[in-house]
């Protein structure tokens, strides 16, 4: 996927974060595997970035980092969670 449209994509995904006090579920679907897919869960501590120089979204979670080459990336998807 194009760098800055997934620049773009996580932006409006940390703005939606702010909006819904960090109630969004953000899945990452790679071409990898079975449909690779890496949900990313911030009411729950988990954070992620973009970094350009490693052409890569870091997603950070209590047991470490997860790397997503970008190159990999099909879609993002942004849901608003419910309780």
């Amino acid at each position: 996927m194009n760098q800055e449209l997934v620049r773009k994509a996580i932006e409006y995904a940390v703005s939606l974060c702010d909006m819904y006090n960090n109630r969004i579920v953000i899945t990452i679907n790679g071409s990898g595997g079975m449909g690779n897919s890496t949900e990313i869960r911030p009411y729950c501590n988990e954070g992620f970035s973009f970094d350009p120089r490693l052409n890569a979204i870091i997603v950070t979670r209590t047991e470490g980092k997860t790397f997503i080459d970008t190159d990999s990336i099909k879609t993002i998807h942004c849901y608003k969670f419910k309780l």
